[in-house]
């Protein structure tokens, strides 16, 4: 399973998770596949580091606003 499909499995049950407000793909400090989870702030929120062997990298991107 590719890190796309992996992040689709899990998309719904991030996005509810208070705080959360984006879901994409990306690569990591090693140029290896992670699953980025945006958040508005940093607090303990009970995001996983990983998702079926795929490391989570959270980013605070503070409070979307449109353009």
């Amino acid at each position: 399973m590719d890190v796309h499909e992996i992040r689709r499995r899990h998309e719904d049950e991030l996005l509810a998770i208070p705080n959360v407000t984006g879901v994409s793909t990306g690569k990591g400090d090693a140029d290896e596949d992670v699953i980025v989870v945006y958040v508005t702030r940093m607090v303990s929120s009970g995001i996983p580091a990983e998702l079926d062997g795929v490391p989570v990298k959270v980013m605070e991107i503070g409070t979307p606003t449109a353009q």
